[in-house]
Parts: C-alpha cells; structure tokens; sequence
C-alpha cells in the first residue's frame, strides 16, 4: 500500500472521536494520502490526531487535504498542521482546501514558513474562498508564487 485515500465528504457525523484511532505511521511505505474531511464535524484538536503523526512517513511526496465548510477549524490547527508537514522532505505536492472555513491570513505565516523551509514542495494548491483570509493574505500568497522553485502554485 503506497497511497491512502480517506473520503469523508460531507459526512456531518465523523467528528473528532472518528479520527483518534487514525495513526498511519505503520505504513510507512505511503507515498500519497488524500483526505477529504469537507463539511465534516472535526475540530483543531480531531485534526491534529488524525494529522500529527504523519511526520514519520519519510516517503510522503503529496499530502492534500480538504477542510472545506468545517467549522471546527481555526488558524490553530492549520499551523499544527504545516508544523508537522516541515519535516517531511520528500514532499513535493501539497493541496489544502480551507474553504468556507474561519481561518485566517495568520495561518498563511505558517504555510509561508512551511514552504520556505520545506524546499522539496513544488506544487502547492489553497483553497480560501469564502474563508476568513483577506485581501492582505492573497497578497502574502501572490509574494509567496514569486519563489522560483514552483512548477504550480495556485491559489483562489
């Protein structure tokens, strides 16, 4: 098994006890997980459970995903998230959907961080429709587009 796909879309019931057991860390051979957790009922701390331990998963080259309409999500959980994501330096691909979500530009100063630290990332993809983020925080991503390295960079 190199890929795990886990699709919850718009599942209202999966919460944040859904995701406590999920610890991918004894597939260590996963090369790409796909998570689409859009208009679910999980909150910053079912997120950073589910997400956390991923860190150990030296292969990892792409990395999405969906957060979409969850309104359990803050800029708190996202920064967890892009924490862990730092050290994954086989990661090339990185896809987050943040749409319809309170997050806001401070979040942007994680995933700025993140990509500039984390130079494997080559194609990075945002979603912040109808979130909390800003004119300024598109500003701060069109800056972050500038960096040469991206084969794709896209953000709406």
């Amino acid at each position: 098994l190199t890929r795990l796909r886990i699709d919850f879309n718009n599942c209202a019931g999966i919460t944040d006890r859904t995701l406590l057991g999920f610890k991918p860390t004894t597939l260590d051979k996963l090369t790409s997980i796909k998570m689409k957790l859009n208009g679910t009922g999980i909150t910053n701390e079912g997120l950073i459970s589910a997400v956390g331990h991923i860190y150990l998963l030296s292969e990892l080259n792409s990395f999405s995903l969906g957060l979409g309409s969850v309104k359990g999500i803050s800029d708190e959980g996202l920064m967890s998230i892009t924490t862990v994501l730092i050290h994954l330096r086989k990661l090339k691909s990185l896809t987050l959907d943040v749409s319809r979500t309170t997050v806001t530009d401070l979040c942007l100063f994680g995933i700025e961080e993140l990509l500039q630290s984390n130079t494997s990332i080559v194609d990075f993809t945002i979603d912040t429709r109808k979130s909390g983020i800003t004119k300024s925080g598109l500003e701060i991503l069109w800056e972050m587009k500038k960096m040469d390295r991206f084969k794709r960079f896209e953000f709406s």
